[in-house]
């Protein structure tokens, strides 16, 4: 490989890309969800009481926050911007949800989380835009947890019943399609092909079909490879 014009080497000539390989992170963050959108779902509808409110907040805390975390993480370490994204996005959701909680009493609702969720609705909104480009079933699931996290903050600002039964039979919803979306990651990545429906299109689809040359293309332009973000 020839030198640059004033005799220095070329970057391509000394520089290195390892690319560390490390299992996927989809399927505990999708099934640790739906462990959460179950246990608030069944709060919401009155099957776990009220006086054991504090008790949800701090299995939250001790289960969903810091796993879905841990997996934002290396998600991104994964090179999936979006998976960890939108991991952060929902465990940081969870750890607001129990940390205002535990402050309330039992069915006390809060105005400041009542905006927060309607707020967090709309960033989930962002998410499911930006999944219709690779993986439609994710925007699936992001457009069930928009309802949720959406009637939930209307709830939480007006005190209806009626809102908070709503939102978590929407709950359960989204309980359901998180737990199929972590079994179809699963059995993803034990096959190495998609086994469940997932949607996939582009090039979240090619990545099975593409050899490891293939998948490589472009690494040199990917945060953290190149010299900015």
């Amino acid at each position: 490989m020839p030198e640059a014009h004033d005799g220095r080497l070329r970057p391509e000539q000394v520089a290195r890309v390892v690319i560390r390989p490390l299992g996927t992170v989809l399927p505990v963050g999708f099934l640790v969800f739906a462990v959460g959108a179950f246990l608030s779902a069944s709060y919401s509808l009155g099957w776990i009481p009220e006086s054991q409110g504090v008790d949800l907040f701090k299995l939250m805390l001790a289960f969903v926050v810091p796993v879905q975390a841990v997996a934002a993480i290396f998600a991104f370490l994964s090179r999936d911007s979006a998976g960890g994204t939108t991991l952060g996005v929902f465990g940081s959701t969870w750890a607001a949800l129990a940390l205002t909680g535990l402050s309330l009493k039992p069915g006390e609702t809060s105005t400041a989380l009542g905006y927060f969720l309607v707020a967090d609705g709309m960033v989930i909104v962002i998410l499911g835009i930006a999944a219709l480009f690779g993986n439609p079933a994710f925007s699936v699931i992001l457009a069930v947890a928009c309802a949720r996290f959406t009637l939930n903050g209307v709830y939480e600002l007006n005190g209806s019943t009626t809102v908070e039964h709503v939102s978590g039979y929407v709950g359960l919803v989204l309980a359901s399609v998180a737990a199929y979306g972590g079994l179809a990651f699963l059995l993803e990545d034990g096959r190495g092909e998609p086994v469940l429906p997932m949607l996939r299109h582009g090039p979240a689809r090619e990545v099975f079909d593409a050899d490891l040359l293939d998948q490589l293309e472009g690494v040199e332009s990917e945060a953290g490879v190149r010299p900015r973000l």
